[in-house]
This record gives C-alpha cells, sequence and structure tokens, in this order.
C-alpha cells in the first residue's frame, strides 16, 4: 500500500486448502496484525492476532482446529475496532459460521484501535517477513476490502442441494 487508508476496519477473505498440518503457516502479515493457521504450538487452528501498543491488543484464536487437507475452506477476517461492540472487531467466519468459542487467550482490542494493514508498510500473503511460517497449500480467490465490514455472504453461499458452503457465482 502506498498511501495510508482505513485502519480500523477491512475484511479479507479467501479460500484454502491446506498442505502441511501441525507447523505455523502464515496467511496474512504486516508488521501487526497477523492472521496464521497453527502460530505458536497452537495446533491447526486459525489464529488472528493484532499487537497495538497505543490502544491495547486483541487476538482471536479458534478452539476448533483445521486437519483436512483435502477440503476448501472459506474463512473471512473482519477488523472493525469502530463498532461499539467489543465482541464484533476482531472476527474469524468459516464456511460461513462465525467462530465463537475461542481459547484463553481472546482479548478484544480498544475502541478505534488502529491496525498496521492498509498502512504504507509491507504486507504479506503466505509468508511471515523472518524465515519460515510460509503457508503450505492453495489459496484461493483472495479477497481484501477496504472500510468494510461485510459479512461472509458477500463472498460465498450455503448450495442447499449439496448442503456445503460455495462461493458465488457471478454472470457476466
Amino acid at each position: 500500500f502506498g498511501s495510508p487508508t482505513d485502519q480500523k476496519k477491512w475484511t479479507f477473505s479467501f479460500w484454502v486448502k491446506r498442505g502441511a498440518l501441525n507447523s505455523n503457516q502464515t496467511l496474512l502479515r504486516s508488521s501487526n496484525p497477523l492472521i496464521t493457521f497453527g502460530y505458536g504450538g497452537s495446533g491447526d487452528t486459525i489464529r488472528f492476532t493484532l499487537d497495538s501498543t497505543s490502544e491495547g491488543s486483541g487476538q482471536k484464536k479458534t478452539t476448533a482446529q483445521y486437519r483436512d487437507p483435502t477440503s476448501h475452506l472459506h474463512v473471512v477476517v473482519i477488523f472493525d475496532s469502530a463498532n461499539a461492540t467489543a465482541g464484533d472487531r476482531m472476527q474469524i467466519w468459516v464456511n460461513g459460521t462465525r467462530m465463537t468459542a475461542f481459547d484463553a487467550t481472546d482479548a478484544n482490542p480498544a475502541l478505534n484501535a488502529t491496525c498496521s494493514i492498509n498502512s504504507a508498510a509491507a504486507h504479506r500473503i503466505g509468508s511471515n517477513f523472518g524465515p519460515g511460517d510460509y503457508f503450505d497449500g492453495l489459496l484461493s480467490r483472495i479477497c481484501f476490502v477496504d472500510n468494510a465490514a461485510l459479512t461472509p455472504s458477500s463472498f460465498g453461499q450455503l448450495n442447499t442441494e449439496i448442503n456445503e458452503w460455495v462461493t458465488l457465482s457471478r454472470s457476466a
């Protein structure tokens, strides 16, 4: 990003198919936050961490573990620190379902906390800044939306015929 934009509200959506399990794998990284699979010995959970020294930190780490390397998952991560409801400031959705079970390190950032996403800093998809933590698997339909807290239905839908979450079909 060349110029900072809204650092208080954004949505990151992607489809993922895991390769290696039981390893730290970075999905999105700026100086902060960090979105990973299994970071810090947390197994195969999804973790969204915000470290902000001026406004306090936040973290959501699912208790659910994602260990099936044969299936695709649709993950939506929402950051909206302008939301008055503390529990809605950092959200993780998997296949259209909002994750609500987090481990004991769960914490919400302060109202109007900022993060380095959308700042004029380096951003990486699929790798950390140092060696290691590279993502092993497939990423597709990566979508970053600035200044909006969109729901998963903006990117996918439940196919009731097969009872699976699928990507939205767009007609020309």
